[in-house]
């Protein structure tokens, strides 16, 4: 049985507390994404999230938004053991759709899918269940942003500066045409980026540069994320121009070792 097969699946995984009934049970460490939280633009996506694809606990999302649980398995966490959580969109358009064709009112039961794939060498294995009623107990992560953290920062863009001699890194002969970027950004928008961390890591003027982004908008920070790749390109044909599609997501880093050197 479905629900038999999660439940041992999930006494395997450590963040959760599991009890007789999966109704009773505890789900920790939940990164809850909302719709709010993700923009797209052109291909596009930014999710405005701190979620830590690398770390070595098995992330655990709560997927209150339309995107489907393989954009997330597949692009996000590939290869990795993850449980999505998520509501039964289509239960809810059903019972939409009822009410407005009785021209009442019907409260739906709250409704929700999990689902879980554990990955161990090259083995896969996948299950879920849907739960209609009483659900799980989740304790969300606090939403990791600026101005809730003291030790660190969230950023969503790097730059990395290598040798200025011997050899002369040639990301160097760019750095003028990136600050005019970043002048005609703030201009055209009528906004300050916010602030930009530096670490030296040589004697050459090595460094890198993190961009929080803090004082733009979702809107604005996928369109400078957007906007930024082209200052490296040499080429002017359209085919030259055109990239991939890239989903941006901001990760957070301590601030030893970092100096602030604009606001």
């Amino acid at each position: 049985m479905k629900k038999i097969g999660m439940l041992l699946f999930m006494m395997l995984t450590a963040n959760y507390t599991v009890a007789q009934n999966i109704n009773d049970t505890i789900i920790k460490n939940v990164v809850r994404i909302d719709e709010k939280d993700i923009v797209q633009h052109n291909n596009d996506i930014l999710i405005d999230v701190v979620i830590d694809s690398q770390t070595k606990k098995n992330p655990i999302i709560f997927n209150n938004t339309k995107y489907s649980k393989d954009f997330f398995a597949n692009n996000i966490f590939k290869q990795k053991t993850i449980m999505i959580i998520t509501p039964d969109w289509k239960y809810y358009d059903e019972i939409a759709k009822e009410a407005d064709e009785f021209d009442g009112c019907i409260e739906p039961a709250t409704t929700n899918i999990l689902y879980q794939r554990k990955i161990s060498g090259n083995t896969v294995k996948t299950d879920s269940i849907r739960i209609s009623g009483k659900q799980p107990k989740l304790i969300f992560k606090p939403i990791t942003t600026q101005s809730n953290i003291t030790n660190a920062i969230v950023y969503y863009h790097t730059e990395t500066y290598s040798s200025s001699c011997c050899p002369r890194d040639p990301k160097w002969e760019v750095k003028e045409k990136l600050d005019e970027f970043i002048s005609s950004f703030e201009v055209s928008h009528k906004v300050k980026l916010g602030e930009i961390y530096k670490r030296i890591t040589g004697k050459e003027g090595e460094h890198i540069l993190y961009f929080t982004l803090s004082s733009l908008t979702t809107v604005q920070k996928l369109r400078f994320l957007q906007q930024i790749r082209s200052v490296y390109r040499k080429s002017t044909s359209k085919k030259d121009k055109e990239t991939t599609s890239q989903i941006f997501i901001p990760k957070s880093i301590r601030k030893n070792g970092l100096q602030l050197i604009t606001n």
